[in-house]
């Protein structure tokens, strides 16, 4: 059994890594945090990135850090989100350009990277999953919404793209209980946000462990 754990909206850290240049990418919270994780539950996270706020793009993260993004990258993936955190993608230059901002820092970076991706508003029209589906991605986590046609795996695919079921957003739950984390199922989608990160750290860490207690191993 398996679990998908990430984080959505991704940019302050990068923009704070950028400016701050700390000794190492884990002296900030955020990376900390999951490299603990990583030590104590196995864990491999996803962290679905804005390409830039503001003035900062991706571009701008220092190549210093590409050793220890190079030597954790079999744990710790980025993956496009989103252009930037103000609007959904509209235009289709907006989204090729976004991604290939992000794609090129990755590179520089020396980054994991993902070919599962869960974008910034969720959807994506089909000449945005012709060009995802043409750069490498496979799937694509979409809502948990009984409106779209998910089969019994959670899964459907659609122009020519697997999607699949988000089962669990920590900042949406009130309690942690086998139905509320989906125990039970084969593979489970879990999700939370960089700016309520802090706030639901104890939650989440709660989860992993019932998650390995339950004989869960984690993907990416």
């Amino acid at each position: 059994m398996l679990c998908h754990f990430s984080i959505d909206d991704v940019c302050r850290s990068l923009r704070w890594l950028t400016q701050k240049r700390p000794a190492s990418l884990f002296d900030m919270q955020l990376f900390g945090k999951i490299q603990e994780w990583r030590h104590k539950y196995g864990l491999l996270t996803t962290l679905y990135c804005f390409t830039g706020v503001g003035e900062f793009d991706q571009m701008q993260i220092p190549e210093e850090y590409a050793k220890e993004y190079e030597a954790n990258s079999d744990w710790l993936r980025l993956g496009f989100h989103g252009k930037c955190g103000d609007y959904p993608f509209s235009q289709e230059r907006d989204y090729i350009e976004g991604y290939n901002i992000a794609a090129a820092a990755r590179n520089n970076l020396r980054a994991g990277t993902t070919n599962i991706l869960r974008l910034h508003s969720w959807l994506a029209t089909t000449e945005q999953k012709r060009f995802l589906l043409d750069v490498g991605i496979e799937t694509l986590l979409y809502p948990n919404d009984e409106d779209l046609p998910y089969d019994s795996n959670g899964e459907f695919i659609q122009d020519g793209m697997v999607h699949k079921r988000t089962d669990v957003w920590f900042e949406k739950l009130p309690t942690l209980t086998p139905s509320t984390l989906c125990i039970g199922n084969d593979k489970i989608v879990a999700f939370t946000h960089e700016w309520c990160f802090d706030r639901e750290a104890d939650k989440i860490e709660e989860a992993l462990g019932i998650y390995r207690e339950h004989g869960y191993s984690f993907f990416a």
